[in-house]
Order: C-alpha cells, then structure tokens, then sequence
C-alpha cells in the first residue's frame, strides 16, 4: 500500500492541528493506477533504502516527529526510534525485527502464497480476498474491496521475503548457533 493509506489519519491529526506527514517509499509517488501498471520504480527497493529514505525526511524536520508506522512500517519505525530519530513512535502489528521469529502461521502462509505465484516477478500483490483477510477483516465485503482498490500496489519482493522468510531463516540459524 502506499501512503494514501494514512488519508483519513492524516486528516484526523491535520484538524487537530498537527503537522503531519504520511510519506510513500521511495518510488511509490504518484498515481496508483501507473504504480499498478508500471511497479519498475520500486522493484529493487529493500528495508535500508525504505529505511534511508524516511530518515533523509526525519532530518529535515525541525523537530523530532513521532514515528507511526504499521506491520513494515512499524519495523522501519521501530529502527528510526533506535537511530535517535524520533520523539517516540508506534509500531503497529509491526514486522518482526532480525532474529525475531513470531510470526503467526497466517502470515507465514499469506506470504508463501504471494510469493509463490510471483517468484518470477520482482513484485507481489495480494488478491482482493487476501487483502480483505490480513488487513481488512473488520469491514464489510464491499468496504475492503473499495479499500482494495483504493490503496493497493504491488510490494517489491525484496521487502516481502526480508519480512517472511529471511527473517525467520535468520532467527532459525541463530537458534542452531546457541545449542
């Protein structure tokens, strides 16, 4: 997803009369009817560029920000708030940090599942059901399909197999060099 995601935040924090800003990952600008059809500006994106990119933000504010991010977002922000970047923060349904295997089976297998049908591609996206089921299980059928089509782009795979299998790979060596 991109950061019109935040839109409805953005405005709800805006009236209260903060400063906000809800920045895309590097690449992600612009319309997401041309980010669908043309994903190639992001293609090769990883966590230390999504990571740099939201820092050279952060270091134009005259201020300290808080940090808010959800599910990769709470990552990057859970490692903005550890470079001293940040107020505070929140991490919502973060991804795991490295070395960190927690996550649920569900996740596990919506991963696999994208992944596996795209492994030729250097992006993945989720169908509409699977949209609905890992994000949006609180609306209504046609509410997460708006939502769907709303906000939803292909992720580079990059990002995906970091936060799905390379994690998990990670934490798993890291067990076997304790025994």
């Amino acid at each position: 997803m991109t950061a019109l995601s935040w839109e409805h935040w953005v405005k709800h924090y805006t009236d209260k009369g903060y400063c906000v800003i809800a920045g895309n990952w590097p690449g992600m600008e612009g319309d997401i009817e041309q980010l669908r059809r043309d994903p190639s500006t992001y293609t090769s994106l990883g966590l230390p560029g999504v990571v740099d990119h939201y820092e050279q933000i952060i270091r134009e504010l005259e201020t300290p920000p808080i940090i808010i991010g959800y599910g990769f977002g709470g990552l990057v922000t859970q490692i903005l708030l550890d470079r001293g970047w940040g107020a505070s923060g929140a991490g919502i349904a973060s991804a795991p940090v490295k070395g960190i295997a927690r996550l649920p089976l569900s996740v596990l297998k919506l991963a696999f599942s994208v992944l596996g049908k795209s492994l030729s591609n250097k992006t993945a996206s989720l169908t509409a059901e699977q949209f609905h089921h890992a994000f949006a299980n609180s609306l209504t059928e046609t509410e997460s399909l708006d939502a769907f089509k709303r906000y939803t782009v292909s992720a580079p795979n990059r990002v995906s197999v970091a936060n799905s299998i390379g994690e998990f790979h990670s934490a798993q060596r890291n067990y076997r060099q304790l025994s």
